[in-house]
């Protein structure tokens, strides 16, 4: 009987686990994203099946004021679905980006940035990424931005990134949601921001 029970008590725990699940990243009917999907991920928890899309959208501006009359606008867009059932219910969106830009513009997510972890271990994936945007002529650091998502519990903090060619950026300021943040989640960003502030590329 003991054994019984402690086979079922695996079992139940065993399925609330959070536990990421293959993915080809294509856009299930259903679902809405704008733009290029860059990234995505897929999950199980407690709350059921969940998927996170990351994209990016850029186009050309003519008619505006600028010197050419012609700029560059650049948005990253995230979204989290979780499926209920056979449809799919939006639990957050996020969109950001550079409007009208007559320089380099850049809008674009880090890349292997993205991932899900159970830091509070309550069986509930909490996902995490970062994102870069500027609009500039030279080699100056980028704004960047880091994100951890809890549902529709939303944690970030922003700053610049690193450019090793100039030795400059990367610091970051904590915005006030980590006060109200499970325990961990802090340490956790700060460990994320230093391990994807360097900027590798320029747009």
């Amino acid at each position: 009987m003991k054994k019984a029970i402690l086979l079922l008590c695996f079992a139940i725990g065993a399925k609330a686990q959070v536990k990421t699940l293959p993915f080809d990243k294509k856009v299930p009917t259903g679902i809405s994203v704008k733009g290029k999907v860059s990234d995505a991920i897929k999950w199980q928890d407690q709350t059921g099946e969940n998927i996170v899309f990351l994209s990016v959208e850029r186009k050309q501006v003519t008619g505006v004021d600028t010197p050419s009359g012609d700029a560059q606008t650049a948005k990253v867009h995230a979204y989290q679905y979780n499926k209920q059932g056979d449809k799919y219910q939006l639990v957050w969106e996020l969109k950001d980006g550079i409007d009208e830009c007559p320089l380099d513009v850049a809008a674009t997510f880090i890349p292997k940035s993205l991932q899900v972890t159970d830091l509070d271990a309550n069986q509930k994936g909490e996902v995490s990424f970062l994102y870069k945007t500027a609009c500039r002529g030279d080699v100056s650091p980028a704004a960047l931005k880091l994100l951890v998502y809890e549902q529709k519990n939303k944690y970030i903090l922003r700053g610049e990134t690193y450019v090793k060619m100039v030795k400059e950026g990367g610091k970051f300021t904590v915005d006030k949601s980590f006060t109200t943040a499970p325990k961990g989640f802090l340490d956790f960003a700060k460990k994320q921001w230093n391990k994807f502030k360097v900027e590798e590329s320029f747009e």
